[in-house]
Parts: structure tokens; sequence; C-alpha cells
């Protein structure tokens, strides 16, 4: 009798240790601007987690930057969450961004993203983010 119990509280740890925690807001976000000396603000989504915003482009000027926005409403409001104010990614490289927009008790995050230097003004920027992620890429900040 021992014996099976000990199988079935091993079967079900197994079972249970397995499943991989989920994020609701994992799947990326496509954006598409031109780089100006305004920042191109992205449309808030919510953000379930303690996690690093994801960021990648692989259209675009060599680096951007970015900031983390903390909202409960929509992408007009809130407050800069970004680990140092403003983290820099370069194009191609998958990047995590360090943050505390659940933190700090919002509900949703949006992204400000702009040149990082005068080279990249008048540039086409595309690619993904995502306000939670499962893993951590390249920390930019």
């Amino acid at each position: 009798m021992i014996k099976k119990f000990a199988v079935l509280f091993m079967t079900v740890a197994l079972a249970v240790g397995a499943v991989v925690p989920s994020y609701a807001n994992t799947y990326d976000k496509n954006y598409a601007f031109t780089v100006s000396a305004k920042h191109y603000v992205t449309p808030a989504f919510s953000k379930d987690g303690t996690t690093k915003v994801y960021a990648y482009y692989t259209v675009g000027p060599y680096r951007l930057a970015f900031q983390t926005w903390g909202t409960n409403s929509g992408n007009s409001s809130g407050a800069n969450c970004t680990s140092g104010e403003t983290a820099r990614v370069t194009r191609d490289v998958k990047s995590s961004i360090t943050n505390f927009i659940h933190e700090q008790g919002y509900a949703k995050a949006y992204l400000k993203i702009n040149a990082y230097d005068e080279s990249g003004v008048g540039v086409r920027a595309e690619g993904v983010w995502s306000p939670d992620s499962t893993r951590n890429y390249n920390v930019v900040n």
C-alpha cells in the first residue's frame, strides 16, 4: 500500500512539475513607424506578471531608445517604469527590458520608442514586443 501511494504521489508531482507557467501577454505585438524626435507610442496591453518586456526589431536604425510605461487605462497616461529611465535596443537583437510596471500597481503596459541619436531620425522602424515574457533575452538595462 505504501509503495502504491508513493508511486501515485511521484506521478502527480511529476505531472504538476511539468506544467509550464503561462502568461497571458507573451504574444508578439507588431509596430511600424517612421522614427522622429517625438516618441512613437504603442497601444497598451495587459501586463500579467513581473517579467521583463520583450522587444525586437529587424527594420530601422542601428539602435532605438525604448521606455516601458505602466497605466491602468490607455496609452496616454501612467508613468515611465523602465529601470534606468530608457533602454537602448539594438536592431536584430532580441532584448529584454527591465521594468517595474506590475510592481508599481499598473495593469497595462505600453512602449514609447524614438531615435537613440540623430542618425535614426527619418528612418522606418518595424518590430515586435510583448508586455510579458517567458524568458530573458539580451537584458538591455
